[in-house]
């Protein structure tokens, strides 16, 4: 990723859109997957803020976990500025992760 000046600007505004319930930033990956998967956005917001469980990722992130069923939510995300960035969603099986 570029990080100086102008160039950085941009890469930041395409790669991001802002979602203000709740201070959530949903990346565009994030925004692509969640249509894609038919994941409601109201589902995302009451599992970050009640997730089951929450576990460290990779390179800073954070996973909160959320039982639906007999699926398993995974939403990934880090805290930047008070504010959680959405890097991406999706659901799968629990025994995959050990719960």
């Amino acid at each position: 990723m570029p990080q100086h000046g102008f160039i950085s600007v941009i890469y930041t505004r395409v790669t991001y859109l802002v979602i203000d319930f709740m201070n959530i930033i949903y990346s565009i990956h994030a925004q692509e997957k969640i249509a894609e998967r038919k994941i409601p956005k109201k589902i995302i917001e009451s599992s970050l803020q009640h997730p089951d469980t929450v576990v460290s990722g990779r390179e800073k992130t954070k996973v909160a976990h959320k039982f639906i069923k007999d699926r398993l939510l995974r939403i990934v995300y880090r805290i930047e500025n008070e504010k959680y960035i959405v890097i991406t969603v999706y659901c799968t099986h629990p025994e995959r992760y050990g719960e």
